[in-house]
């Protein structure tokens, strides 16, 4: 999905590791948009990902496998301070700005359009979690929840 939609967005980079068939390879090939490191050591991977201000989280929504999971991959972008594009609308981060549409490659398309148009006081807004990140899922939150359930309990 996401090679569809920077084949695209020309003026828009998408960067890409890991591990890729070798149809995608070709078809990444064709774009000089489309930038493919390969395999990255960890430490080359975070290098990597410092550079880039968006992550993006382009999952099914109406895929069984999407119906339950955890939005750990975005949580990690959050603590990196990055933007994020989602296609899932996640109530665990509902306190957290990101961008959000619909797992299609014309959404997407101009959701990132939308993204590079924006003023850069508009966009600060989006690249700051440490506030939620802290309220919700730092030890003193968890400390917090687990008071509230002992209250409750004590109270029964």
């Amino acid at each position: 999905l996401a090679i569809e939609v920077f084949s695209k967005l020309p003026n828009q980079k998408l960067y890409i590791s890991g591990i890729v068939d070798e149809k995608y390879l070709i078809k990444i090939s064709q774009y000089p948009n489309i930038i493919y490191y390969g395999y990255l050591e960890y430490d080359k991977y975070i290098d990597l990902i410092e550079k880039i201000p968006i992550g993006l989280s382009l999952r099914d929504p109406n895929l069984p496998v999407n119906s339950n999971n955890f939005p750990s991959k975005i949580l990690e972008y959050f603590t990196m301070g990055k933007m994020v594009l989602s296609t899932i609308d996640y109530p665990e981060i509902e306190s957290f700005n990101y961008f959000k549409c619909k797992y299609s490659v014309e959404d997407i398309a101009e959701m990132i359009t939308r993204i590079a148009e924006m003023p850069d006081t508009e966009i600060m807004k989006f690249f700051n979690h440490e506030k939620q990140l802290t309220n919700n899922f730092s030890e003193s939150a968890w400390m917090k929840a687990f008071d509230k359930i002992e209250d409750k309990k004590s109270k029964i």
